[in-house]
């Protein structure tokens, strides 16, 4: 489903009669992933992504970064460590910037990337392709908490059970495929 088709069957799930205006259906739908975002994390979002140093050891943040998954240059993964007085290899952040207590040139950051929020009308994107229904029902939820429509709580389970389901698909998709095995001792040994 594109974005498009998406605002179209927003404005018919809604059914408001004069319809309501677009840049307010957008706002609801902008807020909708935004909800999403904070609920829930979907292999779609990963994504990588190689940075140059501009300062000694200083690496600029990519702009839609939720979380980090791990930050790995050409030896290896580098741990997060609090500040710049650990010794060996780290990096810590600071605004918007990645700093690593060693030297190196380029890192490449895997992280959680934030929902595509400005599409064009034509555009076909994985975010509303693979989640179609649970934008549709986060911005459905916030148009009836702004007009008190009566079906607030019918969108709010909806929206409650996408979650719910995506969330267990992707634990499976996580632990399928892999043998996990559990140290029942832990990191003591």
């Amino acid at each position: 489903m594109n974005y498009a088709e998406l605002f179209d069957l927003f404005h018919k799930s809604i059914n408001r009669n004069p319809k309501m205006p677009d840049d307010l259906a957008q706002r609801f739908i902008n807020f909708g992933i935004k909800r999403i975002e904070k609920r829930l994390t979907l292999d779609i979002q990963i994504k990588t992504q190689t940075v140059a140093a501009i300062a000694d050891n200083t690496f600029p943040i990519p702009a839609d970064v939720m979380s980090f998954v791990k930050i790995y240059d050409e030896n290896g993964v580098i741990p997060r460590v609090s500040d710049q007085t650990t010794p060996g290899r780290g990096f810590y952040t600071s605004g918007n910037t990645i700093t690593t207590i060693h030297d190196t040139a380029q890192i490449t950051i895997e992280y959680y990337s934030t929902y595509t929020k400005s599409l064009p009308s034509n555009s076909t994107s994985t975010e509303f392709t693979d989640i179609d229904d649970l934008v549709l029902y986060a911005a459905l939820i916030y148009a009836a908490e702004h007009f008190v429509d009566e079906r607030l709580s019918n969108y709010t389970n909806t929206f409650e059970t996408l979650i719910a389901e995506y969330d267990l698909a992707q634990r499976k998709k996580n632990f399928s495929g892999n043998l996990v095995i559990r140290n029942p001792y832990g990191d003591y040994f």
